[in-house]
């Protein structure tokens, strides 16, 4: 099966559909215009240019060019869901940056070394864009835990410590809150889960289809995407949300309200 090419001029083509959705926001006074216009060029320049770097990097295949790329795209990441959180400070960065790295690098281990064995290890057309599906999870995972604990934190400040006051360590008080985070930070991927194949035909499953792999092979290949999503999220959630509600305590149990 031959894949059918497109070109720049297709995807002008394809500008139409965000033209609708400019028209649609227009007309409902959403005033998503400029937002709709930055994404939609930034996209564009962002995607092009990864395109080039991924040629660049296959062609090179060297083991270190695929790491530094994997690491780069970790700290970019962490530093992405540290500011779709809010407050000020290095140390919710520094965080968010860990729970990427750590979780990213337990799950693609397994991956590549029980799942999917390669023979070279680093081969980067395997690698680099599964490895990217895993960062990509752990990212939105860290960013929800974290953001939904800072806002359960400040709505139950008067919960928490009136738990401090009747003798419990931080980490009893702000249970509830922490589970709540991890509850709202998982969402999403179970839902993903509970719809695949039915609601959607996945990402991955789709590009191998159209690219002629055999359907079933495809499927096999966006379960274990499915798994390890579920994997990367669930790790980074919980990396993230334990760590960053000791910001809002210290040594002796004291509770800082978020601002």
């Amino acid at each position: 099966m031959s894949i059918i090419q497109i070109d720049y001029i297709d995807v002008a083509i394809s500008l139409g559909l965000i033209a609708v959705v400019l028209a649609i926001s227009l007309l409902s006074r959403l005033f998503l215009e400029k937002d709709l216009l930055i994404g939609t060029v930034r996209c564009f320049i962002q995607l092009v240019i990864v395109g080039y770097i991924l040629n660049w990097v296959f062609g090179l295949e060297h083991w270190y060019a695929v790491l530094a790329m994997l690491l780069v795209m970790m700290l970019i990441a962490g530093y992405s869901a540290s500011r779709r959180v809010e407050g000020r400070g290095e140390k919710r960065i520094v965080v968010a940056s860990f729970a990427v790295m750590a979780a990213s690098f337990s799950v693609i281990m397994v991956v590549f070394s029980l799942v999917i064995p390669l023979d070279p290890w680093y081969d980067p057309r395997y690698v680099i864009p599964i490895s990217g599906m895993i960062i990509n999870g752990a990212m939105n995972g860290v960013s929800i835990g974290m953001a939904t604990l800072r806002t359960q934190l400040k709505d139950r400040s008067d919960a928490v410590l009136g738990a401090l006051s009747l003798g419990a360590s931080s980490a009893q008080a702000s249970a509830p809150m922490v589970r709540e985070s991890l509850k709202k930070a998982l969402i999403p991927t179970i839902n993903g889960l509970m719809t695949a194949g039915i609601v959607q035909l996945p990402g991955m499953m789709t590009g191998q289809i159209v690219a002629g792999v055999d359907p079933r092979l495809a499927v096999l290949y966006q379960i274990v995407v499915y798994y390890m999503l579920a994997a990367s999220v669930s790790l980074s959630a919980i990396i993230g949300v334990k760590m960053y509600r000791r910001r809002f305590f210290n040594k002796i149990h004291q509770f800082s309200r978020p601002g």
